[in-house]
């Protein structure tokens, strides 16, 4: 029984390492000839993953480089939550409030990530940071959320699901909401055997679907919102051939 675990565990480790191997080729196939700074900002996110995840993994097995995993770990929800709200701003319109609502989001998380960990690291109790990823994780939900909303209210394209943008807010929705619980009692519980048994399956696997939607978003087009909104009318006849946003 233990042969067969390991093998399991050997196979499970596999697919998640080839996740993310897979997401730079993806990209210079489907979007090396993009320009558009929404798909830039993933291509560095990518590149961010995938640097963040080899050095979190030699941390793991190098003992003088164990002292970077905190480090790493905390530092990670600030660095992915700036990636992000580069990529929602610039998915609106130039003159949309939420564009400003997303920059002053972004200061006041900079601003308290750096307050908490720097009172945290002075009462020598530098941790995982459980309540900002927290934090982050509940902003994320809320502003996925308003795009999804503003997507059905201020356009008429209905294949909306079939576009790079979509596919990457639902990204972001599915692995924060997936490892919202996990993050959460990591401070708490990182000790636990039992938790740390939970946590690589979750983790990994909430990577791993991460990874696999990036991948998917990454063969499908960017439409961008429309500049001016609109009042939809009550008679109006929505054809499936119907598309006003233009796409790239």
């Amino acid at each position: 029984m233990s042969k067969i675990i390991a093998a399991i565990l050997k196979v499970f480790l596999v697919i998640y390492f080839l996740s993310y191997l897979l997401l730079l080729p993806l990209f210079f196939i489907f979007k090396r000839k993009n320009k558009e700074g929404v798909v830039r900002v993933i291509f560095y996110y990518i590149l961010y993953i995938i640097c963040q995840e080899f050095l979190t993994f030699s941390a793991s097995f190098i003992a003088p480089l164990r002292s970077l995993l905190i480090p790493l770990y905390s530092s990670n929800s600030v660095i992915e939550f700036s990636f992000f709200c580069a990529f929602y701003f610039l998915l609106f319109p130039r003159k949309h409030k939420i564009r400003t609502v997303t920059v002053i989001v972004w200061i006041s998380f900079i601003i308290f990530s750096i307050g908490y960990f720097h009172l945290k690291g002075s009462h020598g109790s530098f941790t995982f940071g459980s309540f900002v990823v927290g934090i982050e994780a509940l902003i994320l939900m809320l502003l996925c959320g308003y795009y999804l909303y503003f997507q059905i209210t201020h356009t008429l394209n209905l294949f909306v699901y079939r576009t790079f943008n979509f596919w990457i807010i639902v990204t972001f929705f599915l692995f924060v909401s997936s490892t919202f619980f996990l993050y959460l009692m990591a401070d708490s519980m990182g000790k636990s055997p039992d938790y740390q048994k939970y946590y690589f399956f979750i983790n990994s696997g909430a990577n791993i679907l991460k990874n696999l939607l990036i991948g998917f978003a990454l063969t499908r087009k960017f439409v961008q919102a429309p500049e001016k909104d609109f009042t939809r009318p009550d008679d109006l006849d929505l054809g499936d051939d119907l598309i006003l946003t233009r796409e790239f």
